[in-house]
């Protein structure tokens, strides 16, 4: 059996750290998979051999419904993961009293695609609507944000995002605004283990990072799930011991 790995888009650093670290070969235009092959889908939401039937880690169809937000959050509800509220109806979004992210893509990465609303009910009516989006989402309050590495069951690594110095503090907390994930002495409470577990689980993945907000009280919701999340470090480490040992598995079944 042969495995190999394949990338939505091309020049992922992470991508090719951690097929070297498998010491597998990525998948070119030239590969054409056997049915007794794995394939380490780093991304791609669309199933690029349905003919040969290979076996997937990370199937396409799965990819799909992390990469689109809107099918993400029907998952995860639909599943009693805790997630922040959501919905598609503008009206529902106008009657919060809070702050509305409104999402003008569905599949928007780093931020991209998200418009703050700050104003409060009272302040939203027909004439003074929210922007036109195809999904709202709550803001939620918290004050830590993590990113928890799952294969699996298991939880391999977790990071914590924190404000560069000198940055200002924002409502979006992306690389553009200054907001960096770092590791160093990260304990991330069990509400946040156990949401990213079942986050993968309900969107029936076999690895992913989980992208988490937990307030003081431990009290956490899920934002997103990344299938084709940054590596570098002893994370391109963790991810590989933990695929291995999957596809290790797979090839003695």
């Amino acid at each position: 059996m042969r495995v190999r790995l394949l990338q939505y888009r091309r020049g992922s650093a992470g991508a090719k750290a951690l097929a070297t670290a498998l010491g597998i070969k990525r998948a070119t235009e030239a590969y054409r998979p056997r049915r007794t092959d794995t394939i380490l889908n780093w991304g791609h939401a669309i199933d690029m051999y349905p003919v040969y039937a290979p076996t997937y880690l990370n199937h396409p169809n799965s990819v799909l419904r992390a990469r689109d937000k809107g099918l993400t959050f029907e998952a995860l509800s639909a599943a009693n993961v805790p997630c922040v509220q959501w919905t598609r109806d503008e009206r529902h979004a106008r009657a919060w009293n809070s702050a509305v992210v409104c999402r003008t893509t569905l599949t928007g990465q780093g931020g991209a695609g998200i418009v703050i609303d700050e104003r409060r009910n009272v302040d939203r009516n027909d004439e003074n609507p929210l922007p036109h989006a195809p999904l709202y989402t709550q803001y939620f309050k918290a004050k830590h944000e993590y990113r928890v590495h799952v294969v699996r069951d298991c939880v391999v690594d977790v990071q914590k995002k924190r404000r560069r110095d000198g940055a200002q503090q924002s409502l979006v907390r992306n690389l553009a605004n200054g907001y960096v994930y770092c590791r160093g002495g990260v304990v991330a409470p069990e509400s946040v283990l156990s949401a990213a577990n079942q986050s993968i689980a309900a969107l029936g993945l076999d690895f992913g990072a989980v992208d988490i907000l937990c307030t003081d009280k431990g009290e956490a919701r899920v934002l997103e799930v990344n299938t084709a999340p940054g590596l570098e470090g002893t994370t391109v480490t963790k991810y590989a011991e933990a695929l291995d040992k999957v596809i290790y598995n797979r090839r003695t079944a």
